[in-house]
């Protein structure tokens, strides 16, 4: 993995760990606990978006997660984004703090459909 790749990582869980109020540990730790998975989610959401890891490695470096369970993650994100008013406005806040986090670049890769201003799921990577 791009060193950094590796500092969007750490700047996308810092970020997310600090809107969720969650530990960056149990982001990170394999579990289903239910206040854990949403936070996880949004981090593989944003992992996708500004880097250029396989949904493989975003989810090995998240949670050690499997790639289906990444992909799985950008749909409930998406879903979520789409019909929840509250979860939108949190999500842009986030990614709005993670961009200004990040070195200046535009996410080049891909995007999620999350809105239109910084996302489209119909461009999803390859899971390899």
């Amino acid at each position: 993995m791009k060193n950094q790749n590796k500092a969007f990582f750490k700047i996308i869980i810092e970020t997310v760990s600090e809107e969720r109020n969650i530990s960056e540990n149990l982001i990170l730790k394999n579990t289903k606990e239910r206040r854990t998975v949403l936070p996880r989610q949004i981090c593989h959401v944003l992992a996708n978006i500004f880097t250029d890891e396989t949904l493989k490695t975003i989810g090995k470096e998240i949670g050690n997660k499997v790639h289906g369970t990444v992909l799985n993650s950008i749909k409930a994100i998406n879903n979520l984004h789409d019909t929840d008013k509250d979860f939108q406005e949190e999500y842009d806040e986030i990614y709005r703090k993670v961009l200004n986090r990040v070195p200046k670049r535009v996410p080049d890769r891909k995007s999620t459909r999350l809105n239109s201003s910084h996302t489209d799921i119909s461009r999803m990577p390859s899971s390899a």
